[in-house]
């Protein structure tokens, strides 16, 4: 099979995946604690839209950028936390406090100076 075609449907799968996910995610986390839901949203946010690499450890050791969800797939076991663990948690942090700042503005827990 044509390795552009291969890509191509690969990427809309994972675009497709990914939009189902957006759209129903509100939907099953609208009952819940707002913080809880908070820290919901930017767990999946970060394996959806964080970028991770995937590594085959060989020579000369290079890595392609990619999602984490899907680096977690294409990636050695030993390389894991290097090119997975490690971004993943980068993403998910700064995520988190994107939204959780954005939060406390919205409920007005931070004051305007």
């Amino acid at each position: 099979m044509n390795e552009g075609l291969i890509f191509f449907l690969g990427l809309t799968i994972y675009c497709f995946i990914a939009y189902l996910v957006l759209a129903i995610l509100p939907k099953v986390t609208h009952k819940i604690h707002s913080y809880l839901k908070v820290t919901i949203h930017s767990f999946i946010y970060a394996l959806i839209f964080g970028i991770g690499a995937a590594a085959s450890g060989g020579d000369p050791g290079l890595a392609f950028p990619l999602p984490v969800i899907v680096a977690l797939f294409f990636t050695n076991s030993n390389l894991m936390i290097d090119t997975v663990l490690i971004p993943f948690l980068f993403w998910w942090i700064i995520i988190f406090l994107v939204m959780i700042i954005s939060h406390l503005i919205k409920n007005r827990h931070i004051r305007k100076l």
